[in-house]
């Protein structure tokens, strides 16, 4: 192994991890704020300094925080030191939660990098989810959820607390987790909840723990549906 690092794909390896986070991270970091020193002695308006943020700086970090999980607070972070340069580093005048909404709603469509963040790794299921299992950049997740059923989990009302304990890289964590925020929710109809996965779901559980059983998916037993009968009562084993 080198004695420093090594570069590939545009990511730095090394040994140290806080190594790896200053030069996959806070080095750019510090590119974005140079950026940002670079257009606040000009002369511009609001619109003209957002369009700063998300084409000039914003995009220095996009990449890495695309495939890698950026250090604890580094949203916060970056946050900090856009929503300054937009305001000429003077306090805010709008707050932040309507100056990210949408034109039509009355914001600004300015850019959250918390939010862009997670909007990075929510992508990531669709590749999964479409990929053929014998790509070998997927080998790792699959094995890693094997347990759960492989990409199975992202159809699944999950809650990631509640599953069986993962062997999971901290990357495909916290895309499970960002998925889970997005997709999770409690049906309540009676034909939501007859559609529901059975696997993985937070709220079949089993000693407090969702579960997966391989041969009952094999077998078609897929949603609470499949264990009824035509009077929706639950089939027996007999």
């Amino acid at each position: 192994w080198p004695e420093h690092y090594v570069i590939a794909l545009g990511i730095a390896f090394s040994c140290c991890k806080d190594f790896c986070e200053k030069l996959n991270f806070y080095d750019k970091l510090n590119k974005l704020e140079n950026v940002l020193n670079l257009w606040s002695i000009r002369s511009l308006s609001l619109i003209g300094r957002i369009n700063v943020v998300k084409n000039l700086a914003i995009s220095k970090l996009v990449y890495n925080s695309s495939v890698l999980t950026p250090p604890k607070d580094f949203a916060q972070k970056v946050n900090e030191r856009i929503f300054k340069f937009i305001w000429n580093y003077k306090p805010d005048k709008i707050k932040r939660n309507t100056l990210i909404r949408p034109l039509c709603k009355g914001g600004l469509n300015m850019v959250n990098f918390e939010m862009l963040e997670k909007s990075l790794k929510a992508a990531w299921v669709k590749r999964l989810a479409d990929s053929p299992d014998n790509s070998n950049w997927k080998s790792a997740f699959l094995e890693s959820t094997k347990a759960v059923g492989g990409t199975l989990i992202l159809q699944c009302n999950y809650n990631f607390k509640n599953l069986l304990r993962l062997d999971l890289p901290q990357f495909y964590k916290d895309v499970l987790e960002t998925w889970q925020t997005l997709q999770s929710h409690e049906p309540k109809e009676a034909n939501d909840i007859k559609k529901e996965l059975i696997w993985n779901n937070q709220f079949i559980t089993i000693d407090d723990k969702s579960f997966f059983f391989n041969t009952w998916h094999k077998s078609g037993v897929n949603q609470i549906a499949d264990l009824l009968d035509e009077n929706n009562k639950f089939l027996t084993f007999n």
